[in-house]
């Protein structure tokens, strides 16, 4: 039988830097580009959250400040993260009406949703995590 194919996801970029400032906007998007990934930048949380909700844009990853202006990176990490869950959960009940909403993880799931709800990944970065 024939397998189904899996949606193709659509991105406005690879990587979404958010930071206010300017310098570690250009230095974070040279190395970037510099691997040959694609860069948008928003220059607070407050940005980068718009991006997600009204102009409806999507990324492979976001490399954000924690401490900017008008929304610091850990409460917009908590509002992308919360929109695109609730997105997610529109189109899954679109897809598949009569299936209840309860959502069900385990161990390893719940270990993940405290870290997104979190926020943040602290300093040092562990690189092999992010290699494939």
């Amino acid at each position: 039988a024939k397998r189904p194919t899996p949606p193709q996801r659509t991105f406005t970029a690879d990587v979404l830097v958010v930071d206010d400032n300017a310098m570690c906007q250009l230095a974070v998007s040279l190395a970037l580009r510099r691997m040959g990934l694609s860069v948008e930048v928003a220059e607070d949380g407050a940005a980068a959250l718009s991006r997600f909700t009204d102009k409806r844009e999507r990324y492979r990853l976001v490399l954000m400040d924690r401490n900017m202006p008008n929304l610091e990176g850990p409460e917009a990490i908590k509002a992308i993260t919360a929109h695109l869950q609730k997105e997610a959960g529109n189109k899954t009940q679109q897809q598949a009406p009569g299936k209840g909403g309860k959502k069900t993880t385990g161990a390893d799931g719940e270990e993940t949703r405290k870290r997104q709800e979190k926020g943040d990944s602290s300093k040092p970065v562990d690189h092999g995590k992010f290699l494939c």
